[in-house]
């Protein structure tokens, strides 16, 4: 069996809830990047199951965005809400609208619901 991308959720909760003094926002930022990561591979692997994409070949973000947003449009919300954490979190410095801690519970949160949302999908 390969590699769960959805450890990368367990990462990201670990991270949010053991911080060093003094770098919690890193951790924080740390945590939105691996829960939008668990994401961005269990959804590419889940168009590769429904024929729409090659899990081998590489696919832009906003690609997979759009086709979940077109496809799957429940699932592609949640995703939009990711990648714009996750935008934040890796591209815009340095303060986020909200407080990074509780944007890291919000992309955890998310992670959790698109890693259901594509488990559901492909039981059905």
């Amino acid at each position: 069996m390969g590699f769960s991308w959805k450890h990368f959720i367990d990462v990201a909760n670990y991270l949010i809830n053991n911080p060093l003094s003094n770098k919690e926002e890193a951790f924080y930022r740390s945590a939105i990047s691996r829960a939008y990561y668990a994401s961005y591979w269990k959804s590419k692997k889940f168009l590769a199951h429904e024929g729409k994409h090659s899990y081998t070949r590489k696919i832009k973000h906003e690609d997979l965005l759009l086709v979940l947003k077109q496809d799957y449009q429940n699932l592609g919300y949640h995703f939009n809400m990711l990648f714009t954490l996750r935008n934040s979190a890796e591209y815009n410095t340095p303060q986020f609208t909200k407080p990074v801690l509780l944007s890291a519970r919000n992309a955890v949160d998310t992670a959790e619901i698109i890693n259901r949302q594509v488990d559901r999908l492909i039981a059905s």
